[in-house]
């Protein structure tokens, strides 16, 4: 359940991510499981930064990928 969240990410297409997200994120509110309902929180409140990086194409990957190697 929690992977299908990840799934816009991966698309080029903001239009149809923003679509798909959507549409999870109204699946995942009506769960009953505390974890997702808690992602989906998080994902409703970061909505517009996600979809800028989808939009610009840009990470913190080496970013966090630098910081645990320091800590």
């Amino acid at each position: 359940m929690k992977e299908s969240l990840r799934l816009p990410l991966k698309s080029g297409n903001v239009k149809q991510a923003e679509t798909d997200l959507k549409h999870r994120l109204k699946w995942t509110s009506h769960s009953r499981i505390a974890a997702l309902y808690d992602l989906y929180e998080k994902i409703k409140h970061h909505k517009d930064h996600i979809l800028n990086t989808i939009r610009l194409k840009l990470s913190n990957a080496r970013i966090e990928a630098t910081s645990n190697k320091i800590s």
